[in-house]
């Protein structure tokens, strides 16, 4: 067998196997995704449901330090409300705060998608990774990850799978929302309905 045969074997084998560990990848990430979607589906705690939203995008990009913030209202510009805060220490915590006053990541809220931002203290670490929470176009809040790959190491795969998780956490923050708004409303008509009630047996007593 020639030389540039072998070369060419040795060259179709590299592509079949690394065809073979994309499509590994796919299918744990889609599994990864159903997992994220069932925990979404079945939860009724938003701290739960963010638990299981971090572990699952820290399953595609793994992270050492990681925040979730939601807005409180619509009028919340700033996302006041921090639901999740893990790993971070005095010198994370300073680079947020920069990157926030520097409205960095506010810039990268607007992207509407997941969004790399450089490390502001060391050019040859990790950086960031800016999740936005997108509902029917608008932004409910954020996360944000430290994560352990370089920027040039997270591909689009990786960053179109966060996008998805992501998605399904929104929707099911927005559903959870919604429960809460149905159920406070339902608690006011029955303490409406008290009231009534007693001042329509009030009113009796008074005709007699």
């Amino acid at each position: 067998m020639s030389a540039e045969r072998i070369i060419e074997l040795e060259r179709l084998l590299e592509e079949s196997d690394a065809e073979r560990l994309g499509l590994l990848e796919a299918v744990h990430d889609t599994l990864h995704l159903q997992h994220m979607a069932e925990v979404a589906g079945n939860s009724s705690d938003p701290a739960l449901l963010l638990r299981s939203f971090v572990q699952a995008m820290g399953r595609v990009v793994p992270w050492t330090a990681a925040e979730v913030r939601l807005r409180e209202s619509v009028a919340d510009r700033k996302l006041t409300r921090t639901a999740l805060h893990e790993g971070f220490g005095q010198e994370l915590e300073s680079e947020i705060r920069e990157l926030d006053e520097e409205g960095v990541l506010g810039w990268a809220l607007e992207t509407n998608r997941p969004t790399l931002l450089p490390s502001l203290g060391d050019s040859r670490s990790c950086g960031w990774l800016v999740v936005p929470l997108m509902v029917q176009g608008a932004d409910i809040g954020f996360a944000l990850l430290r994560p352990v790959a370089t920027a040039g190491q997270l591909t689009a795969h990786h960053l179109e799978m966060v996008r998805l998780i992501a998605t399904q956490t929104a929707v099911a923050l927005d559903n959870i929302a919604h429960i809460d708004e149905i159920r406070h409303g339902y608690g006011e008509l029955r303490s409406l309905h008290r009231v009534a009630a007693s001042l329509g047996r009030s009113l009796d007593l008074e005709d007699r």
